[in-house]
């Protein structure tokens, strides 16, 4: 099946400041914003992703899951061919205190976003913002997924939670 796949991704930065000394004492100072965007369209180059994984994953605690980033399906339950990952976002739904480690996956780990054998967490969101980590590879050199690096383990700990976790991939 043929599919034609593009997005944004946007993050925008925006906060204030007001120091306690100096000549702005007591003023708050609304900083320059500072965005991270991603604009893909469809395609197999710079910018461009062909498949976009989407995962819905539900997790009991102590219970990690291995996801093999050479099987991923999209929103519609199709195969997506990931031979490179352009993009990888990771969205956690947990109670407070709670947190997602990911990596570590031993045999075929997938490296793309973190070195062999290391691990990042992924904290939940609050009543008022999301907890999530994005990963960008816009550019022609990006992570390749192939039969010795395909395997991100997310690991929830002894929390329940659920986890969207969306990849933009390309085919070659």
């Amino acid at each position: 099946m043929s599919v034609t796949v593009g997005g944004l991704s946007n993050v925008q930065a925006q906060f204030n400041q007001t120091p306690a000394t100096g000549p702005f004492a007591g003023t708050t100072v609304a900083l320059p914003p500072v965005r991270f965007q991603c604009n893909f369209t469809n395609g197999t180059t710079s910018d461009k992703i062909d498949g976009l994984g989407y995962e819905n994953l539900t997790f009991v605690a102590s219970t990690p899951q291995s996801i093999d980033m050479s099987a991923l399906t999209d929103a519609f339950n199709n195969s997506v061919t990931n031979a490179h990952t352009a993009y990888l976002a990771i969205k956690v739904v947990a109670a407070d205190g709670a947190y997602l480690t990911v990596g570590n996956a031993g045999s075929n780990e997938w490296d793309g976003c973190i070195s062999s054998g290391g691990t990042i967490k992924v904290y939940p969101g609050s009543a008022n913002n999301d907890g999530f980590v994005i990963f960008s590879f816009p550019g022609t050199t990006i992570p390749a997924v192939d039969s010795t690096h395909k395997m991100l383990k997310l690991d929830p700990g002894a929390n329940a939670m659920t986890v969207t976790l969306l990849a933009g991939t390309r085919s070659v």
